[in-house]
C-alpha cells in the first residue's frame, strides 16, 4: 500500500467525526426535516466508515507503526 493512499486515507477519516456529528443533527435534532442534507452526510458517513473498514479489514491499525 503506498504513501499516498495512507494520506488520502487519513484525510477522509480526518473529517468523519464532523460528518457523522452533521448527520446526527439533521436526524435527531433539526428543527425541520431536510431530506437532501440528510441523505448526503448520513451516506457520505457511511462511505467513509467503508473505506475505513476495509483497511481495518487487514489491519490492526489505522496507520503503520513503521517509519517513513
Amino acid at each position: 500500500m503506498g504513501l499516498a493512499w495512507k494520506d488520502k486515507l487519513m484525510r477522509s477519516h480526518g473529517g468523519i467525526e464532523l460528518l457523522q456529528g452533521q448527520a446526527s443533527h439533521f436526524i435527531h435534532a433539526a428543527p425541520a426535516h431536510v431530506p437532501h442534507a440528510r441523505h448526503r452526510l448520513v451516506e457520505e458517513t457511511r462511505r467513509l466508515n467503508g473505506v475505513l473498514d476495509t483497511h481495518l479489514k487487514d489491519s490492526d491499525f489505522i496507520v503503520s507503526s513503521r517509519k517513513v
